[in-house]
């Protein structure tokens, strides 16, 4: 495995989905993006949670992927709150529209 080939870790608890994203947000992470929770259940409408900590880059590609993502799921929860945002990361996703969608955090 390359040394920041993304990967989401997708974790149940109560009404809630912890995604934890390790690597590089590229177009390279588009596939692991769909797959993240295509086996979480979603009939309780669980808030998720996605922490960012293990993201140390970011490029448009990754972010078209993750919007692909994140629009339809957005439909199936209760909310999306991204964590663990560098002030880097945090300022991209707000450039680029993302509170309209989730609730942001460091």
């Amino acid at each position: 495995m390359e040394l920041n080939a993304f990967r989401v870790e997708v974790a149940a608890q109560d009404r809630r989905l912890t995604a934890r994203f390790v690597g590089d947000l590229t177009l390279d992470a588009e596939d692991a993006l769909k797959n993240a929770f295509a086996h979480a259940d979603f009939t309780a409408r669980p808030a998720v949670v996605i922490d960012f900590a293990s993201v140390p880059y970011v490029n448009s590609a990754g972010i078209a992927a993750l919007l692909g993502t994140l629009i339809p799921l957005r439909e199936q929860t209760s909310g999306i709150r991204f964590t663990g945002l560098s002030r880097h990361l945090e300022k991209i996703f707000r450039m680029t529209g993302f509170p309209a969608l989730v609730t942001m955090e460091k």
